[in-house]
């Protein structure tokens, strides 16, 4: 019983410390979203290894950090379409994507509309 309850405190310990670096990464992915944030750099700053960190991350999240990132581009780009009269030629710009046309692509993909469209919408 009692080694019981030191796996359950340990597997807890375990379980606060994953859940604060990812916590810390999506700040990280939050701040520099326009970025291409290598992932594996990102691994090496919070000081853990990249095979862990990708694991551990979409354990917590449900997807992959780099999902993680394309989705929270895709978020604010829906915002930006809804509640501002950006050209989606800046949006795309200003998310960090490369191309209006690979934004378009996978903006209609996420949201069945396309940018133009879902603005209108």
């Amino acid at each position: 019983m009692i080694s019981q309850g030191l796996i359950k405190g340990k597997r807890s310990q375990q379980q606060q410390y994953m859940e604060k670096i990812i916590a810390r990464a999506q700040r990280i992915i939050a701040r520099d979203y326009a970025s291409d944030i290598d992932m594996e750099e990102l691994a090496k700053m919070l000081h853990v290894s990249y095979t862990w960190f990708r694991r551990s991350f979409k354990k917590n999240t449900g997807k992959s950090p780099h999902q993680y990132q394309l989705d929270y581009r895709l978020e604010k780009a829906a915002y930006l379409l809804k509640e501002t009269e950006t050209p989606i030629k800046e949006i795309t710009a200003r998310l960090g994507f490369n191309s209006i046309e690979y934004f378009s692509t996978i903006f209609k993909k996420k949201h069945g509309l396309s940018p133009r469209n879902f603005r209108n919408e």
